[in-house]
């Protein structure tokens, strides 16, 4: 299970959570996250509201890509290699075809990502030669798999797949080499540029002439420096659109279930029934025992009704603190568009409160101020939402075979905060010399969020401080434990 707290440009946070999935049978995940807030922005229940927290707040559960080393898809002997189930399925299954070039198109980005990754970090820990010697061996992998991919071109005209099918193998090919030349232009900026280095800048100078050559033969979008702004708009809003096609195959239809808020209907239905009979009571005794409506049978029948409200609050309180897994505030049935089956559900449920009504373990890790004294100061605003995860896996792994891993995004959009700030720019002023000189700086929101991921004993938890200015993020830092 892994955990990442991120902006996702200057007024957004992103919250990404990934969990493996069991093999046999359903698997549950439970996703717990505590925002702290500055109590002057006032993002309380009344301040800010529950309505509006969802509607700033955006929620996607999808398929992970499945990971298979390039080593692996190249090779003839790997069952689930998609290259090798394109090929025993062309001229036969069309739907199967299609899927696996879009799980394809997933997956090689996914894998050049990783591979960008790891091969940055051997250049940052100085082992020069490992590190020269797997950018070698990934490049040589890169090129072999090119060509078996290219050379299925063929394969697809010839096979009489139909003009769909064709259509779709250009539109992978045409993804792969916008995801071959990014990997390339940024391996190459990270290549130590000497003289024993040379020749390794050459092979991928070399490989990424081919990808363009090919992208020119095939007609792709292809800038060049000389590109106006229109072509290069062009190709940016083509790449999104290549994005989204090979992605989709990892989508899940999301649906709001109207059970959550049954649910919350009948605890407060309880509640009511409960407050309306204690006052039914109080007035059959009043009039029992004050068969004259007077001064008395007054003060009794407004006591009762005073009492009723306030039973009924409490009672709606107490019940949902009692039975906190039946009042859910948000209920999403996640629907496979590959088979078409109701695969999961995830619930998720808002609370409001102060600094104080988090867990000790995690107030201990938001804490900013070690200080005695910082308990006098006013407490930060709090927002706990839990997203509880419930996957049938067998389902989905009736149309997705290689599949071993969920991806879970929280988005929340910070423009309602944001705009409670003051200016982000404050004056300090300072003697130097012996003279008064006025120093500018930022004022910043420190805010912070305490993620925790758990199926059953297992546990993975992160926390940082975002420190927010009027414009938006201005750093993310990790919280030392």
């Amino acid at each position: 299970m892994t955990l990442e707290i991120k902006g996702h440009g200057s007024r957004q946070l992103e919250i990404k959570s990934r969990f493996p999935l069991e093999e046999r049978r359903n698997s549950r995940f439970t996703m717990d996250i505590w925002c702290f807030i500055p109590a002057t922005l006032d993002i309380s229940e009344k301040g800010f509201g529950r309505n509006r927290f969802f509607e700033v707040t955006r929620s996607l559960t999808r398929l992970s890509s499945s990971r298979i080393p390039l080593s692996e898809i190249i090779s003839p002997e790997c069952s689930r290699s998609p290259l090798n189930r394109i090929r025993a399925s062309l001229g036969q299954d069309r739907d199967r075809i299609l899927y696996e070039l879009r799980a394809l198109a997933a997956m090689y980005a996914a894998e050049s990502r990783e591979a960008e990754k790891e091969l940055i970090q051997d250049s940052l820990t100085g082992i020069a030669g490992k590190a020269k010697k797997r950018i070698k061996s990934t490049l040589s992998e890169i090129r072999s798999f090119l060509n078996q991919w290219h050379g299925l071109y063929t394969e697809f005209e010839t096979s009489g797949s139909g003009r769909k099918l064709t259509e779709a193998y250009r539109w992978t090919d045409e993804y792969i080499g916008i995801t071959t030349e990014k990997f390339l232009s940024d391996l190459y900026h990270h290549v130590e540029q000497d003289e024993e280095t040379e020749s390794l800048l050459g092979r991928i100078r070399k490989l990424a002439g081919e990808v363009q050559d090919h992208g020119l033969q095939m007609g792709y979008i292809s800038p060049d420096p000389e590109s106006d702004e229109q072509e290069m708009e062009q190709r940016i809003q083509r790449e999104g659109v290549l994005k989204k096609w090979a992605q989709s195959v990892l989508y899940l239809t999301h649906e709001e279930s109207s059970r959550g808020r049954n649910l919350n209907q009948v605890i407060a239905g309880i509640a009511a029934a409960v407050a309306m009979s204690f006052a039914i009571v109080s007035t059959i005794l009043a009039e029992r025992y004050f068969p004259g409506r007077g001064l008395p049978w007054a003060v009794i029948i407004i006591v009762a009704y005073i009492f009723k409200d306030r039973i009924k609050e409490s009672l709606r309180g107490i019940l949902i603190r009692t039975w906190p897994s039946l009042v859910i505030d948000r209920r999403i049935r996640l629907t496979d568009r590959i088979g078409h089956l109701i695969v999961g559900i995830v619930s998720s449920r808002l609370r409001f409160g102060r600094f104080r009504d988090a867990p000790k373990a995690v107030r201990k890790k938001a804490a900013r101020e070690r200080a005695y004294f910082a308990r006098l100061l006013p407490e930060d605003d709090l927002v706990y939402f839990r997203r509880e995860f419930r996957i049938r896996s067998s389902r989905l792994r009736r149309y997705h075979g290689r599949l071993e891993y969920m991806t879970d995004i929280v988005r929340i959009n910070l423009q309602d905060i944001l705009i409670r700030m003051d200016d982000p720019e404050k004056v300090v002023p300072v003697f130097s010399e012996g003279k008064p000189v006025e120093l500018r700086g930022s004022r910043t929101y420190p805010m912070t969020i305490v993620c925790r991921l758990s199926s059953g004993a297992e546990k993975t938890s992160l926390a940082r401080r975002i420190l927010l200015v009027r414009k938006g993020i201005r750093r993310i830092e990790p919280i030392e434990s």
